[in-house]
């Protein structure tokens, strides 16, 4: 089986991070990091101020925090209940996970408001974060949960979307959601 290539839908930067996790040479290190950015173009662009949020303590969280704000037209990075993460043009997802690790973001300002929409990388949610109605919220649960529990739902023409789960095709989920509502808001 030939394997996607870069760039192409469905292969983004979580199977690099993955992979970058689950060697123990530096030997891989830089071609794993540019497989990272140069699979940044498999996830969709974001118009607008977009606010990400990320739990720690999980690598996959916060690449997917980060190559998302990446694709986003503007974006704030923060550490759940901390700090600022700053951003650098065209890095690899992968060396500002190390920039993140070596950071303190517990010293670092705090993200300012007016955001089009906030997005909320976590382990598990114990309460709705207060984020005002009129601004979409998208929340990723990552810890494991049983086939048997309640899947999420969604409202017509709900701004919110908890989903649990990550993988490359989460990144796909926030511009289809909200073409989604935008097509059925001009229905009503």
């Amino acid at each position: 089986m030939i394997p996607p290539k870069c760039g192409r839908p469905g292969w983004g930067p979580l199977p690099f991070a993955a992979a970058w996790g689950g060697v123990d040479s530096r030997r891989w290190e830089a071609a794993l990091a540019a497989g990272a950015r140069h699979s940044l173009g498999a996830v969709p662009r974001l118009r607008g101020r977009t606010l990400v949020v990320v739990e720690p303590r999980s690598d996959t969280r916060i690449v997917f925090g980060i190559a998302l704000a990446q694709r986003c037209e503007h974006a704030d990075v923060v550490l759940l209940g901390g700090g600022r993460f700053p951003l650098e043009p065209g890095e690899s997802p992968l060396h500002a996970l190390i920039r993140w690790h070596a950071t303190d973001l517990s010293a670092a300002p705090p993200a300012d408001g007016g955001h089009d929409r906030v997005v909320l990388v976590t382990e598990e949610l114990h309460q709705e974060p207060d984020v005002p109605a009129t601004v979409p919220l998208y929340v990723w649960e990552t810890q494991r949960h049983s086939s048997y529990e309640d899947k999420p739902d969604f409202a017509v023409g709900s701004r919110r979307g908890f989903f649990r789960g990550l993988g490359d095709t989460s990144f796909r989920i926030i511009p289809w959601w909200e073409e989604f509502v935008a097509g059925d808001q001009l229905r009503c």
